[in-house]
């Protein structure tokens, strides 16, 4: 089962404006200015801080937990070789301050309450703190001064350096759409230790979002939606949970032509409610026959952890929770196929559908098949 959560505050900071803040602007901005493009002495960056939301409760227990961000917007025009450690997401030394500023105020707001590549918040008075390579915190600066924030480095403080999704080892820029730039990083050590309590790493402080090399010529200048964003897209974090279970007796539908329909789908929901769907496989032509037997009796079902489930955007097609052949695999019962939904996860006011993915069952693994039988439902 997978549960999305937007997350508790984000801001970019800007090195070459380093008393700005931008707490609540409807993006975020990973880029580079180079010095021969801005006619500066040296190249500055900006980067992102992030707080995911942490809930304390049994029934948000997870594996796995992934951030999503998603591109609004890319600009450049040079070629760029990808490295493996493109990205580093790193756990931050201290929490910050989301802000009220904006990058186009004008005049520009001094910080009055907010982080800063100088500060890291409450009223412009708080400095980051002192860097200690022995305590594993780390900072750096293309212009070689203090700011831009502090942070853990070391696998075992939930910093991770990672690849460009599944980008090309080589790419032009604006030769893909800004959804190619989306990111998905997984970030299950820090949110591990958030829910420890983990003293040495703060509580849930936050996580500084960076291109690895920020020097290397030709990044892109990409923008984010921030939770500020009135869109579906603001930032989340995927808390992913096994709650994998087969344990029916009925027969399985094999290789006829298949039909899918959801008994009992009551068309709206409340979005406090944990939802359990119910996905009926039946054969499109069956043949003929009489009998005693009752219907329940003739539900038949896919092979075991061979389908799997997204729940999708009706107005966008977007995956809001996307197929995963761990995390969202469909279960079975006395009854029948199941699986459930937290409708906390989706936006109110939003129509979506289910969609079922099967693998391999008239093919060889890999080899998938989609039902969609627009059985649409809403979030109130």
């Amino acid at each position: 089962m997978i549960r999305l959560h937007k997350v508790d505050s984000a801001t970019t900071i800007y090195e070459w404006n380093k008393d700005l803040n931008t707490g609540q602007d409807e993006m975020l901005e990973l880029t580079v200015r180079y010095s021969s493009e801005w006619g500066k002495l040296t190249d500055e960056a900006s980067r992102i801080f992030i707080k995911p939301r942490w809930y304390d409760k049994p029934e948000y227990s997870f594996v796995s937990a992934s951030l999503r961000l998603y591109a609004a917007n890319v600009e450049g025009n040079a070629t760029l070789t990808v490295p493996d450690d493109y990205y580093t997401v790193s756990p931050l030394h201290g929490t910050f301050t989301e802000g009220t500023g904006r990058y186009f105020d004008n005049p520009k707001i001094v910080d009055t309450i907010g982080s800063t590549w100088n500060l890291r918040g409450s009223y412009g008075s708080v400095q980051y703190p002192t860097p200690n390579a022995s305590a594993g915190t780390f900072s750096q600066s293309l212009t070689n001064q203090d700011g831009g924030g502090v942070w853990f480095t070391g696998s075992n403080s939930g910093s991770i350096s990672v690849s460009a999704n599944d980008h090309e080892t080589a790419y032009t820029l604006l030769e893909k759409e800004s959804s190619y730039y989306d990111l998905s990083f997984d970030i299950s050590t820090y949110m591990t230790h958030v829910s420890n309590s983990t003293t040495t790493l703060g509580a849930n402080a936050g996580l500084v979002i960076k291109y690895t090399l920020e020097e290397q010529i030709g990044h892109p200048s990409v923008k984010y939606f921030s939770n500020s964003t009135n869109t579906i897209y603001g930032p989340v974090v995927e808390y992913k949970s096994d709650n994998y279970a087969w344990d029916t007796d009925k027969a399985t539908i094999g290789t006829d032509q298949a039909t899918v329909y959801y008994k009992g789908n009551l068309g709206k929901y409340n979005r406090r409610e944990t939802v359990r769907f119910r996905p009926v496989v039946r054969e499109t032509f069956p043949t003929a026959s009489y009998g005693t037997a009752s219907v329940a009796d003739t539900i038949k079902t896919f092979t075991a952890t061979k389908a799997t489930y997204a729940i999708v955007d009706e107005k966008t097609d977007e995956e809001v929770i996307r197929f995963d052949s761990t995390y969202t695999r469909v279960c079975a019962d006395d009854n029948g196929m199941w699986f459930d939904i937290d409708m906390g996860s989706l936006a109110p006011g939003r129509v979506y559908k289910p969609l079922l993915r099967v693998d391999g069952r008239l093919g060889s693994t890999g080899q998938y098949e989609y039902f969609d039988n627009k059985d649409y439902f809403e979030v109130v």
